[in-house]
């Protein structure tokens, strides 16, 4: 029976005093206990775990874990000898560790919790179909886009800030954004994307071509709600109509009428014009040329109207007898 002061080698030999002889070594190791505590990760985002063991490897040791926030994510896992915590707040962490021959030791780790970026993707909009949108988004060093539904023309601009899209279907997009800041934190957040309705439209006239005088109607046909009338120049033949979805006019002059047709509760026009061509009214005026002339001698008239080279003439033969050539 030994009783030695500090951690003792102990070596047994034994012989049979001829040529045979074994030897063992035996340790007696007498020291305090240690602690040391270690983590993959001193560093996490809140809303992360990290693992943190004391004593790795070691045996026939109990722990007391413990932290100076009071961490609720401890509870539970006070006497293991690895814990997986959960910290909203930098946190230290202090155990304390006992040994088989009753010795302790302690040690503290510091864990540092970073805040997730402040992301934004925009506020909520609205565009009319066809048209683009500047994205823009803020709060991070990195940054990745995605919709839903799906939107093509964020391809190849996921990861900027200022992707310009032009969404494909009338439908309202969201559009998420991931944003990554300089501790490798991540947060997210969304803005929706209103696409506004442009109504499809075709113009249908009786006629392209109308004399003067006669009336033309003009109809608006496709998925347009509300109309809106002009015309260029001003037909004063239009007026009381303008909101109608057929027109009836008679200009005066070759003129084009434009509509601006919209869905009902937006206002995302589609736009259209007709060009009405007016052949002008025909002036029979002339000039003789003199107001005398003797029996029997020539006289002649001359067509001073508006009619064109293709004209053809018919005069009515008022000159009591004459011959008109």
């Amino acid at each position: 029976i030994v009783s030695p002061a500090g951690t003792t080698e102990y070596t047994l030999t034994a012989t049979d005093n001829c040529t045979h002889e074994e030897t063992d070594i035996a340790f007696a190791l007498l020291e305090g206990a240690s602690a040391s505590a270690t983590t993959d990760n001193n560093a996490i985002c809140i809303g992360a775990s990290t693992d943190i063991t004391v004593n790795t490897g070691a045996v026939d040791e109990t722990y007391v874990w413990s932290s100076n926030t009071g961490d609720p994510s401890l509870v539970g896992q006070e006497n293991n000898q690895t814990i997986t915590v959960s910290p909203t707040t930098t946190t230290i962490y202090t155990v304390e560790v006992t040994n088989a021959c009753d010795f302790t030791a302690e040690t503290t780790i510091e864990i540092t919790v970073n805040p997730l970026p402040n992301a934004f993707a925009g506020t909520d909009d609205n565009i009319c179909f066809g048209d683009s949108f500047d994205l823009e988004a803020t709060g991070g060093e990195t940054y990745y886009w995605t919709s839903s539904p799906v939107d093509p023309s964020l391809s190849g601009q996921e990861d900027i800030y200022n992707p310009v899209v032009t969404p494909d279907q009338q439908v309202d997009y969201t559009y998420t954004v991931e944003v990554t800041d300089i501790n490798g934190c991540v947060n997210t957040d969304d803005m929706i994307l209103q696409v506004d309705p442009v109504p499809n439209i075709t113009l249908d006239p009786s006629s392209d071509f109308m004399c003067y005088g006669d009336v033309v109607s003009i109809t608006a046909l496709g998925t347009a709600t509300s109309y809106e009338w002009t015309s260029d120049p001003i037909d004063a033949s239009l007026s009381g109509q303008e909101l109608n979805q057929t027109i009836n006019v008679s200009p005066l002059e070759t003129t084009t009428y434009t509509l601006e047709g919209t869905v009902t509760g937006f206002y995302c026009p589609a736009k259209l014009s007709k060009t009405i061509t007016v052949k002008p009214e025909l002036f029979s005026t002339f000039d003789i040329q003199d107001d005398k002339v003797c029996e029997n001698a020539s006289f002649m008239v001359n067509y001073t109207g508006n009619a064109g080279a293709t004209a053809t003439y018919d005069w009515e033969n008022q000159f009591d007898g004459a011959t008109i050539n």
